[in-house]
């Protein structure tokens, strides 16, 4: 007989903590945000833009290990949520122990996987590495062992948030990568080379998942991670969800992946340090966008589980909505105001003209369809759309290798081909199906979620554009300028254009005002 839970009281959907949840998300990426400016600006100064290049390309490497999670951290997250919300917890240590087990295995297979990758890699690509060889092995050894790591503890990453914790989730994510930072910056200081960052990254990963299998077991008493509740059965019906997931979020790792090792393959690693800038710019603010958006599948895992349809229905639109309205902004900001960031940031040697706004501009579709993905994964319908998908991102990739493998490789095109594969799949045919599946029409849905937003876009991409002018030469002045007045000018049109009455009333109570102004603004259309 399954055990019921502990605390019937309490909210098992989520929806209570997800104000709550989406603000610890985005609290924790700032770490992210800081580190990943702070660090490769160190790594240049310190060691040189070849090297830097080549912890890129180290990273592109090892990143290849992470797809034998299978998906299984998805599969944990949804199956906690729904077993919870069913009061299911026998089951629920059942499906977690059997993927911790099978993940175990994975994670030892994975580290002797990264050990023949650091023999092989440097002997592969020694034309363009040079005498960057050895630094490399030793950097893919540890990078890759970092990733086995988290692959043998991912499982308790899934406790964590499928109990709708992502305030602890996240508070260890960012604690970790803060210690990881200060370390790597001493190491620099310190003279050292590429191998002592791999080394302290190394460390402190392993520190971070220690705390986070501790909170795991605090947060979900009722669990019991042993090898003897481990079950084929649960873990096959974890291992089918699982690949769904992973299928689904295969491709852009796939793609930026592939094209980062085949640019320096041909171009040499100082070349994909100046792509891998306005790119990782880019994923941040995809990053940014995701830790709004991987809150929806243990929720809508919980609605569907107690058959709350309405509610899925109307949590996707209106997280649609607002994943629209929040990538807006900076997406306009990076296309228009790119470049003088860069440059400032990295220094002229980084400056590829026009290819931020590429990059920007070409990926605003596909980040910011992330609810539809995440709504799909929640009701686990997400299997066919992830195997169209990646097709039809293969096919993409594949021909566009071949091309410039016969044209020539160049910055643009590569990001050419990295918007090419992923918009299409990500920003056009997942939130369609979505729709489909949900039963929302696709006129209401492309109405509601983005009319308002471009609308309010059209008078901060004229404003933006003319201090781009104005104080042409001098980045400074125009990313001081720009952020002030493009900050106030859209919070003023989000707040009486895109912002529901609701909405802005519940911002005044967070803000301890009790009065709200007499008049209001338009409703969102």
């Amino acid at each position: 007989m399954a055990a019921t839970h502990d605390n019937p009281g309490e909210d098992l959907t989520g929806k209570a903590r997800l104000k709550s949840n989406v603000l610890w998300s985005w609290g924790a990426q700032l770490v992210f945000v800081a580190s990943g400016f702070v660090m490769p600006r160190m790594i240049d100064a310190s060691v040189g833009q070849a090297a830097l290049g080549v912890w890129d390309f180290c990273w592109s490497i090892v990143s290849y290990l992470g797809l034998a999670n299978f998906g299984f951290g998805s599969s944990v997250n949804r199956y906690v949520a729904t077993y919870r919300a069913a009061g299911e917890l026998d089951n629920l240590s059942r499906a977690v122990s059997s993927v911790a087990v099978i993940q175990a295995g994975v994670g030892t297979l994975m580290l002797i996987t990264s050990l023949v990758l650091a023999w092989g890699v440097p002997g592969w690509f020694q034309d363009r590495l040079g005498t960057h060889a050895d630094t490399t092995r030793l950097v893919v050894g540890f990078l890759g062992a970092s990733i086995a790591v988290q692959l043998c503890f991912d499982a308790f990453r899934g406790v964590i948030t499928g109990c709708h914790r992502w305030d602890l989730h996240n508070g260890v994510q960012a604690g970790t990568h803060a210690m990881t930072t200060i370390g790597m910056l001493a190491a620099l200081l310190l003279g050292g080379n590429l191998g002592s960052l791999a080394i302290v990254y190394f460390t402190c990963a392993l520190c971070g998942e220690l705390v986070r299998m501790t909170l795991a077991l605090r947060v979900c008493p009722g669990l019991k991670i042993r090898p003897r509740n481990a079950s084929w059965a649960f873990a096959r019906q974890m291992a089918t969800f699982g690949s769904k997931s992973l299928v689904l979020g295969l491709p852009p790792l796939l793609v930026t992946q592939s094209v980062s090792v085949a640019l320096a393959a041909h171009l040499g690693p100082a070349k994909l340090a100046i792509l891998s800038r306005p790119l990782g710019l880019v994923r941040q603010l995809e990053t940014f966008l995701n830790k709004f958006n991987y809150v929806l599948a243990p929720m809508v895992g919980s609605l569907h589980q107690a058959a709350q349809h309405e509610e899925r229905r109307k949590l996707f639109i209106e997280s649609a909505r607002w994943s629209v309205a929040l990538a807006l902004p900076p997406t306009l900001m990076l296309a228009i105001l790119g470049d003088a960031f860069l440059d400032l940031w990295m220094g002229p040697n980084y400056l590829a003209p026009g290819l931020m706004a590429t990059m920007a501009g070409g990926m605003f579709l596909a980040s910011s369809q992330g609810p539809a993905a995440q709504v799909l994964t929640g009701m686990n319908r997400h299997g066919r759309i992830a195997i169209v998908n990646i097709v039809l991102v293969l096919l993409v990739l594949v021909s566009g290798t071949i091309l410039f493998g016969e044209i020539g490789w160049t910055l643009h095109r590569a990001a050419l081909l990295i918007i090419a594969s992923l918009v299409p799949p990500y920003g056009v045919l997942l939130p369609i199906y979505a729709c489909r599946r949900l039963q929302v029409p696709l006129s209401l849905y492309l109405r509601r979620i983005f009319l308002a937003p471009l609308l309010c876009g059209i008078p901060l991409a004229a404003v933006l554009w003319t201090l781009r002018v104005y104080f042409r030469g001098e980045p400074f002045l125009i990313l001081a300028s720009g952020g002030l007045v493009g900050g106030l000018l859209t919070c003023g049109l989000y707040w009486n254009y895109v912002m529901t009455q609701n909405q802005r009333t519940q911002v005044l109570q967070l803000l301890r005002i009790n009065r709200v102004p007499a008049v209001e603004g338009k409703q969102a259309t």
